[in-house]
């Protein structure tokens, strides 16, 4: 009986653990619940190819069809945030981790991580780098930028991998349709003529089952209707046109450019270098230095510099196009000797990244000093 009875225990124990069909490239992370806000700028930064050198680069992308042409890389922003919300709306971590805390990393039965639900490489310890895996499961930030990544490495899969759309414009969001079906595979469970879906069935627009859709009107759908978290929306709509599904068919190939069709650019403030260090001597002006500002993705890039400081002079101080050179020099008429530091501000509204300081260091004087010999009286 007692033996029976042990049985019983250990059968409802292990029932009632938790399964996990194998161990996935990381185990056990904890990572960042990001706030709506940095999850939004992230993707903004990522889209343009702005997180900097720390984080995985967009590929060039081939643009043209038959022929293409490399063009610098960029992806639209509707698309990452809508694939994000698709895949793990928004969260890095477990759906219980309260946002601005740490907790257990959202992972997939598949081996999918944080935000963007990053599957390839991340199924066995060693198929990406340990750092690269590590980073993918606890950065929100990085996690998007690999997603990023992956989706542009997706668009240039065309057309020796995958067919095209249209002419193969990057910068037509309908366009990338063939690519962001790619993300969530090639296959036919995502043609939109699979029969696992209903045949007459209504755009998506987050309140139907995602089990009637392929996986690339579910991204179409929250393109056009975001989410709205305390009364706002996590991002401009844009209502996307879906192609023809008679002209995809069973086997997919070349389809035109759906219309009408949209441009969703990812709009980023730039200022490089992000510090000066000048040297003038007392009552003069230093020579102008220039600065770069880039807005990618712009379609009005108004931006204005002003300093804090009265000894800085900036040439100009607004502008309306990009990229655009601002120039700074520092007044030494009034300063005295020494060493002092004041702040350029530049603001592009509406544009992730503003607004932007560049800090200038001025040494007013040279600093070495002169040491005259110590001379003694003989007696």
């Amino acid at each position: 009986m007692g033996g029976k009875l042990i049985a019983v225990a250990l059968a409802i124990s292990v029932a009632l653990a938790p399964y996990h069909a194998h161990a996935c490239g990381v185990d056990g992370t904890e990572s960042l619940q990001p706030l709506l806000l940095q999850v939004n700028a992230a993707f903004n930064l990522a889209g343009a190819g702005a997180m900097g050198s720390d984080y995985p680069p967009l590929p060039a992308l081939q643009s043209g069809y038959p022929e293409a042409n490399p063009m610098a890389g960029s992806v639209p922003c509707v698309l990452l945030k809508a694939i994000g919300y698709v895949e793990s709306s928004w969260h890095q971590a477990t759906h219980s981790v309260a946002r601005g805390s740490k907790g257990p990393t959202l992972v997939s039965g598949g081996c999918g991580y944080g935000i963007m639900q990053i599957t390839s490489g991340m199924k066995n310890p060693g198929d990406l780098p340990a750092d690269t895996q590590k980073r993918i499961a606890e950065e929100y930030a990085y996690n998007i930028a690999y997603g990023a990544m992956m989706l542009a490495a997706k668009w240039n899969y065309a057309p020796r991998w995958n067919p095209a759309v249209g002419n193969r414009n990057p910068k037509v969001v309908e366009d990338w349709y063939y690519a962001v079906w790619s993300y969530n595979m090639f296959t036919w469970r995502n043609n939109p003529n699979n029969p696992d879906y209903p045949a007459i069935r209504p755009g998506f627009d987050g309140r139907q089952s995602r089990t009637d859709y392929p996986y690339q009107e579910l991204v179409w759908g929250f393109a056009a209707n975001p989410p709205k978290v305390s009364g706002s929306l996590l991002w401009a709509p844009v209502a996307l046109t879906l192609p023809d599904r008679t002209k995809i068919g069973t086997t997919p190939g070349w389809i035109p450019t759906p219309s009408p069709s949209h441009d969703s650019p990812c709009v980023v403030l730039m200022v490089k270098p992000a510090s000066l260090q000048i040297t003038v001597e007392p009552g003069q002006r230093s020579p102008f230095q220039g600065v770069q500002i880039d807005i990618p993705g712009s379609g009005n890039p108004n931006w204005t510099a002003r300093a804090n400081q009265s000894w800085i002079s900036v040439i100009p101080p607004s502008g309306a196009t990009v990229p655009a050179t601002l120039y700074l020099s520092v007044d030494a008429s009034r300063l005295a000797r020494g060493r002092y530091t004041g702040q350029v501000i530049v603001e592009a509204p509406g544009a992730t990244g503003s607004p932007q300081t560049i800090t200038v260091d001025a040494q007013v004087g040279t600093t070495y000093r002169v040491l005259l010999p110590f001379l003694r009286r003989g007696n």
